[in-house]
C-alpha cells in the first residue's frame, strides 16, 4: 500500500499490482545488508552483488527476503530501478466468466504485451464496488488493466492487442 516501506516489503517478500511487468521484491533486490542475532562482529551480513548473475556460494539475499525478520533484520537494500513509463493507458474489461478473464491475461503475458497491472474482480466484487462508490459498472467478472510504454505507440498497441485477445 501507500504506507509500505522498502524494508518491510523486502522482509515479507512482498509484491504489488505491477508485479506482472516489474516483478516483486525478490526480483528487484540486488544486494542487502542485514543484522543477524549473532555475537558481534559476525552479526553484520553483506549479501548479493551488483551484477546480474552469480553462482558463487549460498544465495543469502533470497533466503533473507521474505524471512520476516526471523533470520535477520534488513538494514540496507540495493534495488534494481526501472524507468518511469512515458505513457500509461488503463481500462476495465468485463467478461462472461472468470475463466475467460484469466485466459486472456495468460495469453497477454505470453504474447509479450506491455501489461503492467491486471486486477480481477468477480461479479460480487464489482457489485460491492458499485454499491460503495456509486459507479454503474456491469456486474460481471472484470479485469482492470494498465499498459505502460516507452512511448504512446507502445502502450496503445498493447491495449489494442489486449482488446483483440479479450474479444472486443
Amino acid at each position: 500500500g501507500a504506507d509500505a516501506t522498502l524494508g518491510g516489503m523486502a522482509a515479507t517478500g512482498a509484491s504489488g499490482t505491477t508485479t506482472v511487468m516489474y516483478g516483486g521484491m525478490r526480483d528487484n533486490v540486488v544486494a542487502m545488508t542485514a543484522v543477524a542475532p549473532l555475537p558481534a562482529p559476525h552479526n553484520i551480513i553483506h549479501c548479493g552483488r551488483n551484477v546480474r548473475k552469480s553462482s558463487a556460494g549460498y544465495n543469502l539475499t533470497q533466503l533473507l527476503l521474505g524471512s520476516e525478520g526471523t533470520l535477520a533484520i534488513i538494514a540496507e537494500l540495493t534495488l534494481r530501478l526501472h524507468p518511469i513509463p512515458t505513457t500509461i493507458i488503463s481500462g476495465a474489461v468485463p467478461f462472461a466468466t472468470v475463466r475467460g478473464a484469466a485466459e486472456t491475461v495468460r495469453a497477454a503475458a505470453a504474447s509479450g504485451l506491455h501489461l503492467a497491472r491486471a486486477e480481477l474482480l468477480d461479479a460480487v466484487a464489482v457489485r460491492a464496488v458499485n454499491a460503495r462508490s456509486g459507479l454503474r459498472c456491469r456486474e460481471a467478472p472484470s479485469l482492470f488493466v494498465e499498459f505502460h510504454g516507452a512511448d504512446t505507440g507502445d502502450a496503445e498497441r498493447s491495449a489494442r492487442e489486449f482488446g483483440v485477445l479479450a474479444g472486443e
